[in-house]
């Protein structure tokens, strides 16, 4: 089973490829800026050979990580391919108290807003997840709501992303079906 991903050299996306091998990574340092529709298209195209696709990337500065989602599902919707869109629950806050964040909130709840819409069609085979987690201790956004540090570590969180495919890992990095 081989996965692809965007957002793979840093954060959650480099704690996934650690435990899991088999993967087609996307980020800006090999090239891909999921805010560029050419970019994006690629990222579609060349995630044609993948069963299961990570959307976790955000954009601070557009809704991409939603578009990308749209155009995946567009791309994928009639395949048996799953696409698990990572959230945040930066959804949770209130934005009234925290106008500062209003880019964060806002393209994490579209994005989640638009997981369930999907869901809620009929007619198409791509399974489609949304995850949530809170902040890691050591993440950028930890300091300015404690309140959502969680106190799972980011391997349980990896075994929680996968874990609606009855899908684990190995320890050789090799995925398995139940």
């Amino acid at each position: 089973m081989k996965i692809a991903l965007t957002g793979h050299t840093w954060g959650f996306g480099k704690h996934i490829i650690k435990q899991y091998k088999n993967y087609i990574g996307f980020s800006k340092s090999n090239g891909y800026n999921i805010d560029k529709l050419s970019d994006r298209d690629r990222i579609i195209e060349e995630s044609s050979s993948a069963d299961i696709f990570i959307n976790n990337t955000h954009s601070k500065k557009t809704f991409a990580q939603t578009e990308l989602l749209i155009e995946f599902f567009r791309a994928y919707r009639d395949t048996n391919k799953t696409i698990i869109n990572v959230g945040s629950d930066i959804t949770k806050i209130d934005i009234l108290k925290y106008p500062e964040f209003i880019k964060e909130y806002s393209g994490k709840k579209y994005l989640k807003d638009m997981v369930y819409a999907l869901q809620s069609c009929k007619g198409f085979n791509l399974k489609i997840i949304y995850k949530s987690f809170g902040f890691w201790e050591k993440s950028d956004l930890a300091k300015f709501f404690p309140e959502l540090i969680v106190d799972t570590t980011i391997e349980e969180a990896i075994k929680e992303l996968f874990k609606d495919l009855n899908t684990y890992y190995n320890n050789n990095g090799e995925f398995f079906h139940e």
